[in-house]
């Protein structure tokens, strides 16, 4: 609401000038280094939207965040599959229920003092639609906090073809570098056009792996870019969807093979001179606690070691939950992997990266691996 400046009446009838409005303060948005810093340690939150429904795991925003606030996280990453709550080409309008659902539930964590990451969550049916929608979001929340972050996509992938036996994750599901590189290079001036300096979190393809960061081509002189992987690997560790589990116990050797699989992440970021953010890692309860609680002290220090903020994969569900919301209590002592006694030692600097090739033929990764999404 508008109000107007009072016209103060002098005692001679005259009109006095209204007092200047006090100067309003610019909005002081941060570096990629400093969002990265404000991301911190933080934690994955499923919610259940009017267009994406979570219920079966999913909380209120309005309970999860004093409880997430409480326990030490810096902010949460929320799941949004805004695609359907968006209408026909060519205008793409959101519906308006839609953006105050969003922006309440944004509001929940912003008012507790976290910053908000939130991650399109979906599946990419045309490029048109996907870089048209993502700028209509951006036009809704452009007078959002400089707190509020859009990260691009969750596990890039492309709508799934009737018959295909893995609907989520089939072979030809996965967005390659080629078609990734060429979808961000559409979405971030989408974005651009309304938030010119808010912080966008752009995901690596082939399934977010880190051994994929490298093949990244970012928009050239944005400072305003932070790049994103998930760490969920060995994978025959981490979740019974992959077969037999076998133990870990955070032994030099595993560690080393740990740290190898973010290797070319961190190396690329080092060269580009772009932060780092591991937005999902967790284990499921079928894990054995034991290899849990090293597994994830593990990867949370390696990530400290080299500045990457983090999001535990995940706060409240049965599965991944570092929060149990039955008990109403911390899972220990998995929080306390993650945050750890004062005076624990911290993990060494990582090694310094291989010199740059000088070939120009381009940089081998691993093959991809096409794993289960770990949202659903």
């Amino acid at each position: 609401m508008t109000v107007a400046a009072l016209t103060v009446i002098t005692p001679a009838g005259r009109a006095a000038p209204a007092a200047p409005a006090a100067p309003v303060a610019p909005v002081s948005w941060p570096t990629a280094v400093e969002a990265n810093a404000l991301l911190g340690h933080g934690v994955n939150v499923v919610v259940d939207w009017q267009y994406y429904h979570r219920g079966f795991e999913a909380i209120d925003p309005a309970v999860a965040a004093p409880v997430v606030k409480a326990g030490g996280f810096d902010s949460v990453r929320i799941f949004v599959d805004f695609i359907d709550a968006a209408g026909p080409a060519p205008d793409f309008t959101l519906d308006p229920a839609f953006v105050t659902e969003l922006r309440a539930a944004i509001a929940a964590f912003t008012d507790q003092g976290l910053a908000v990451m939130i991650n399109y969550d979906g599946t990419i049916g045309t490029v048109d639609r996907f870089v048209a929608v993502w700028g209509r979001i951006a036009t809704q929340l452009a007078d959002l906090p400089p707190t509020v972050f859009f990260e691009l996509a969750n596990e890039p992938l492309w709508t799934h073809t009737p018959g295909d036996p893995n609907p989520d994750f089939g072979p030809g599901n996965v967005i390659m570098e080629g078609d990734w590189n060429a979808i961000v290079a559409g979405a971030v001036p989408a974005i651009r056009a309304t938030n010119p300096e808010r912080t966008i979190v752009v995901t690596g393809p082939r399934v977010s792996f880190p051994q994929y960061v490298p093949t990244l081509t970012l928009p050239p002189g944005d400072g305003h870019l932070i790049v994103t992987f998930h760490q969920y690997q060995p994978l025959d560790v981490t979740s019974e969807r992959f077969g037999p589990l076998r133990p870990w116990a955070g032994t030099a050797d595993e560690l080393a093979a740990l740290q190898m699989t973010m290797r070319d992440a961190v190396c690329w970021a080092r060269t580009q001179g772009v932060p780092l953010s591991m937005s999902e890692f967790g284990t499921t309860t079928a894990v054995d606690p034991a290899t849990r609680i090293a597994w994830t002290t593990a990867v949370a220090r390696l990530a400290e070691a080299e500045g990457i903020s983090w999001h535990y994969f995940e706060f409240s569900s049965d599965g991944f939950g570092v929060w149990d919301r039955h008990l109403q209590q911390w899972r220990q002592p998995l929080y306390q992997a993650l945050f750890p006694s004062p005076g624990t030692p911290a993990l060494g600097a990582w090694a310094a990266c291989p010199p740059a090739p000088t070939s120009t033929t381009a940089t081998t990764v691993a093959p991809v691996v096409v794993v289960p999404t770990f949202t659903g």
